[in-house]
């Protein structure tokens, strides 16, 4: 299989659907111009898909409210790619976006924005109720870093009634975990932290582990760096792993053997002593071997179904051509 993205070369035109009514009007002044809120979206080492997802959004109603010119907007989709390559929702976004472009210019790209809003909260909502059904009778859950789908899942199982403790890796360097463990505790859920190295020992006194994913190929996904050796440790205790993932997530591409880019050293140590080579990469790929199932907002699919849905994704060439002229062979965007 090839580890490229497949491409659909042609699109069908359609009307664009009407516009969700919670969604920023057209023609509403945006709280950051476009370049400012490009620049947060790349310098942004510490949010999940769901909260990158939402500032690109907020992006692309910035750029169609300063841009009228159809190629300017193309262009300032396709840089929205590169801000976060290791993300595949923008991706999925910069996707709907030229579609919308393509069906109706800027305004296009406006309904396609709400659209994604709309459809990223309802597969929020259903993937926690999917995710919490597998909780009923768990006693500690064992999660890595910060993410707001696994949240949003362990508080509407504790929600409906289920009582369980939920034992978070701290996430280095930047210590999502801590956030997580502190909404979590803030809503009655009682959290115990650890730090990154000590979780997968953690797995014997555990019943489940769950963790989000800022992409899934047709190999495995990306998740926070420490996540492949917690699989390793469940799958040999036998402890049932999920990953949960909306369908914006999927991509048709390898993971295993890319690489990130490197995050600032400083994060990691601000003044290492002379001779000292601090390497900050903070994601890593995990093969499915070991996970139990990916909580989709439409089911939970196992591996191979995984590896079906990855495959069956199309993006538009443009997205492709600009992906693979701009990232360089190990996956790590070239200057």
């Amino acid at each position: 299989m090839s580890g490229v993205p497949e491409v659909r070369g042609s699109r069908e035109v359609r009307p664009a659907a009407a516009q969700s009514g919670d969604s920023q009007s057209r023609g509403d002044s945006p709280r950051l111009p476009a370049p400012a809120l490009l620049r947060l979206i790349r310098d942004d080492h510490r949010s999940g898909g769901s909260g990158i997802a939402a500032r690109a959004a907020d992006y692309l109603e910035a750029l169609v409210a300063e841009h009228e010119n159809p190629a300017a907007i193309e262009r300032g989709i396709l840089a929205l790619t590169l801000a976060q390559p290791e993300m595949a929702v923008i991706l999925h976004l910069a996707d709907l976006a030229l579609a919308g472009l393509d069906a109706g210019g800027a305004q296009g790209v406006h309904e396609a924005t709400a659209r994604f809003r709309a459809s990223e909260g309802s597969a929020r909502i259903a993937i926690a109720r999917r995710a919490a059904d597998l909780l009923a009778g768990v006693k500690r859950v064992l999660t890595l870093s910060a993410s707001g789908t696994v949240e949003s899942a362990l508080a509407r199982a504790a929600g409906a009634g289920h009582r369980f403790e939920v034992v978070v890796a701290e996430g280095r360097p930047l210590l999502e975990g801590r956030d997580l463990a502190a909404s979590l505790a803030a809503a009655g859920i009682p959290v115990t932290v650890v730090v990154d190295a000590a979780l997968p020992a953690a797995v014997s006194a555990g019943d489940v582990v769950m963790v989000g994913a800022d992409r899934v190929g047709w190999d495995g996904f990306i998740n926070k760096v420490g996540t492949r050796a917690v699989v390793a440790a469940a799958a040999a205790a036998r402890l049932p792993v999920y990953v949960l993932a909306p369908s914006t997530r999927f991509v048709p591409e390898r993971v295993e053997g890319a690489r990130e880019s490197e995050r600032p050293a400083a994060e990691v140590w601000e003044a290492p002593p002379p001779g000292v080579r601090v390497v900050n990469r903070t994601f890593e790929p995990v093969p499915f071997a070991g996970v139990s199932g990916i909580v989709v907002e439409d089911g939970v699919l196992r591996p191979a179904a995984a590896v079906e849905r990855a495959l069956a994704v199309r993006l538009d060439a443009r997205l492709v051509a600009r992906r693979l002229h701009a990232l360089g062979p190990a996956g790590r965007v070239e200057s």
